[in-house]
């Protein structure tokens, strides 16, 4: 399905769609009309669920563990070092 079908198809913008094809989510810079900033548009995982048959959850889980992909890949080792685990009383 190309970006500009299956935006069209669910009603979600095609610079959206292509965004999250492109693992850029939220990077849109307002040429449709969406906010800039991390993460698919707030109404995105509802039309993605009523779209495919299943959960707005699925897309939010999906999208958290992404986003989590990236941050732990981004993490410099000397950071990583630096950050103590503490502990909970």
């Amino acid at each position: 399905m190309s970006a500009r079908g299956g935006g069209l198809a669910d009603g979600v913008g095609e610079g959206a769609v292509e965004e999250v094809d492109q693992e850029r989510p939220g990077q849109l810079g307002g040429e449709n009309g969406l906010p800039s900033g991390p993460g698919p548009p707030s109404t995105a995982p509802a039309q993605q669920a009523l779209y495919f048959g299943n959960s707005s959850e699925y897309w939010m889980n999906l999208q958290a563990n992404y986003d989590l992909k990236v941050a732990r890949r981004n993490l410099k080792p000397e950071d990583a070092e630096r950050i103590k685990a503490q502990r909970v009383a």
